[in-house]
């Protein structure tokens, strides 16, 4: 089967490194008869990228020989390529730019890495081969002067093929700025909610509990006390919560998983839906504390009232 493939070369001391990283013996991926390592991995059936793990294998075996045909031609390439041997590993290097030009989709990834030292042996020179160069990464302590300085040099080389320049480093400070911007406008909404719904809680409550003055002091009147009032109201308090959880915290868990699914359809694959459980313990603990101190508020200014009072108001 002829099958098309990318071979990416790497500095010997890169390729070691990704040798190590995967586990393997590096005395047998060395020498110009060394095992190779490849990555052969199929996409899912919805055509979308996921993680490396969740993507199904191209071949049922680890390790095989496979013969490395250069040449856009099949037909004698194929008998004249060089046979080598292939461990299928998960990784994808890390330093991967991306590239100019037209690629072609293909419905599988099939990569192999090699050495930069058998280069010459795996594609010898003038081989009719489609080569593409990806290009290079450099780290600087100032990235935003590099890139100036490199804009000019390419200037001065009047350099007329088409490129990327890429500046990561003001990629993540924009992003960095637009997650602060959204966290600010996110924070502001929610404190907002949060200060008008406790402000609905607690008039709703206070409100509910002097409505109920005159059962309140019938109740004292009849000899009921401070420490048996207190504890019908710690009651009450739970109840309150428990019949607010019981609504809102269902209805926040399906608001969540729909905004999950909204984001999923749009194009966030790979991203698994969690409950905040920190935060829905905190709501829970915020809930009972609001009500807790506005039952607090308001049982103190019925204990304050006069019961006599409270019971002639009622016969009025």
């Amino acid at each position: 089967m002829n099958l098309p493939m990318e071979i990416q070369f790497f500095d010997d001391a890169t390729y070691l490194n990704l040798v190590q990283a995967s586990g393997l013996r590096k005395e047998d991926y060395t020498g110009p008869d060394g095992n190779l390592i490849a990555v052969a991995k199929m996409l899912n059936s919805s055509n979308q990228t996921d993680g490396v793990g969740q993507l199904p294998d191209l071949f049922t075996e680890s390790s095989m020989e496979v013969s490395v045909a250069p040449g856009t031609e099949s037909g004698p390439d194929i008998k004249q390529g060089q046979s080598v041997s292939l461990t299928c590993v998960e990784i994808v290097p890390s330093d991967s730019p991306p590239m100019t030009g037209t690629v072609e989709k293909q419905p599988y990834y099939f990569q192999i890495m090699a050495p930069w030292s058998r280069k010459e042996s795996l594609v010898p020179s003038g081989t009719a081969v489609d080569i593409r160069v990806k290009g290079f990464t450099f780290q600087s302590e100032h990235p935003s002067q590099s890139e100036a300085r490199m804009k000019a040099v390419i200037q001065e080389a009047g350099l007329t093929s088409p490129y990327i320049l890429m500046n990561t480093s003001s990629a993540l400070e924009e992003s960095r700025n637009h997650i602060f911007i959204t966290n600010v406008f996110a924070y502001t909404f929610i404190v907002m909610m949060s200060l008008i719904a406790v402000a609905n809680v607690f008039n709703t409550i206070s409100t509910n509990i002097r409505l109920r003055r005159q059962e309140f002091a019938m109740l004292r009147s009849v000899g009921m006390s401070d420490r048996a009032f207190n504890k019908m109201m710690r009651f009450e308090c739970v109840f309150y919560g428990m019949k607010a959880l019981l609504f809102g915290l269902p209805l926040a868990a399906l608001a969540s998983w729909l905004i999950f699914q909204e984001m999923f359809i749009v194009g966030a694959a790979g991203v698994d839906f969690a409950l905040p459980w920190a935060s829905i313990g905190i709501s829970v603990l915020g809930v009972f504390l609001v009500v807790f101190i506005t039952m607090l508020y308001a049982t103190a200014r019925i204990k304050r009232e006069n019961i006599m009072d409270a019971l002639r108001d009622d016969m009025t």
